[in-house]
């Protein structure tokens, strides 16, 4: 997409130019999910704002492009022009610069034929190019195609096993299903790189990658707190007074006795070593087992009768 005067990246965005990453992160998932082409089947102006949408949010969540792309907006028109003089310039490829080259014996410029007057000297201010970028030939120069970033939930045990897991995304206007190996014990916001898989490069350059990161779904019973696993186990509160044995379910599946001794409180942690996710060192963390002391809400006669002796025999501590 090439910028002009109604696509700055920011407007976009809906966001000033001074907001934050965390701030251009929240717009863009906010907008992303309104417009993502699954929600508009066949609605190419959705499709349309979702590609600007994704394009403004590739520059603007990079620092380092994005401190290019504010030093070029400070240039968005020449004195007395009125006009923008980057109209026609992709700026999705900042740090992968791509040009069109006029024919030759003729002045480059770019689609609207304003004047390229101090251009080659803020790109060779900027990018460090030198003015014989602008040589008098037909040619297109060969760069790395940008990469895409995306996000994908995976199920809590997929996170935790590794395994396989398929992303559907929409790169230069069509639909790719790719596969992608989720290794065990990957945690929340970790990112994985799909070499190759990203747009592809100009002039036959090799293509840039497909970043994406992982969100992780939730689970009934676990938590996970990096390689520990937290759950809760409930006893009543006979049990609590005089000590118990309960069964506790592992994340693989399986059912540990855990011990528990007589006067334990109601949220007491016990760690059960071991027993937690194995990280990509072949270390493993441990599962932590909270107890939680249910008081029961009816009782019978004789129930009654027994608990109102035992508070009788003396003060409870």
């Amino acid at each position: 997409m090439n910028l002009n005067s109604n696509e700055d990246y920011y407007k976009v965005l809906g966001v000033s130019e001074n907001a934050t990453a965390e701030e251009i992160k929240k717009a863009y998932r906010k907008l992303a999910k309104k417009y993502h082409p699954d929600s508009h089947p066949g609605d190419k102006s959705a499709e349309e704002k979702f590609k600007q949408i994704s394009e403004a949010y590739s520059v603007l969540s990079d620092p380092k492009k994005r401190a290019q792309y504010d030093q070029l907006r400070k240039y968005g028109t020449f004195a007395g022009s009125g006009s923008s003089p980057f109209t026609g310039f992709d700026f999705s490829n900042i740090g992968n610069i791509k040009f069109e080259w006029a024919t030759s014996g003729e002045e480059p410029s770019f689609h609207n034929n304003e004047t390229f007057a101090g251009f080659s000297d803020l790109f060779s201010r900027f990018f460090g190019e030198r003015s014989n970028l602008f040589e008098r030939t037909r040619r297109r120069q060969t760069m790395r195609g940008q990469d895409v970033e995306a996000e994908v939930e995976i199920p809590f045990e997929t996170a935790i096993f590794g395994g396989k897991q398929n992303i559907s995304l929409i790169l230069n206007g069509q639909r790719r299903t790719f596969s992608v190996t989720i290794p065990p014990g990957i945690e929340e916001g970790e990112k994985i790189r799909l070499r190759g898989q990203g747009l592809p490069g100009a002039g036959g350059a090799p293509p840039g990658d497909l970043l994406i990161t992982i969100h992780v779904g939730k689970h009934p019973f676990f938590k996970r707190q990096g390689k520990d696993i937290y759950c809760k186990v409930s006893i009543n509160v006979v049990e609590a007074i005089l000590g118990t044995k309960v069964k506790v379910k592992t994340v693989e599946g399986k059912q540990v006795q855990l011990k528990i001794p007589p006067g334990t409180q109601n949220g007491q942690i016990f760690r059960l070593k071991g027993l937690g996710v194995k990280d990509k060192n072949n270390k493993r963390g441990d599962l932590f087992v909270e107890i939680h002391v249910t008081i029961p809400q009816n009782i019978n006669p004789q129930q009654r009768k027994l608990i109102e002796e035992f508070a009788q025999a003396g003060p409870i501590n």
